[in-house]
């Protein structure tokens, strides 16, 4: 499973409006939504498999957008970038 955090405000907008209205994503990509105390949203990606992931990652980097990814590993986090 894959997850990328965002702040929230400009970058987080930007990733919702990709998700959403990306016509080859919003009708397959399954993702979760949650927000923290410390200003960030994290998008958490259930069963995506690492290609369609790098590509949402790659979309949003051109798009501006700032990120920390993360693939989740049993009991753990290994960061990516």
């Amino acid at each position: 499973m894959f997850r990328l955090a965002c702040p929230k405000g400009v970058h987080d907008d930007r990733v919702i409006a990709y998700l959403k209205n990306e016509k080859e994503l919003k009708d397959y990509v399954d993702f979760q939504r949650e927000s923290d105390n410390e200003g960030l949203a994290h998008y958490t990606f259930p069963g995506m498999d690492e290609d369609n992931f790098r590509y949402i990652v790659i979309q949003l980097q051109n798009q501006g957008v700032q990120m920390h990814i993360q693939q989740i590993i049993v009991g753990g986090y290994l960061f990516l970038n």
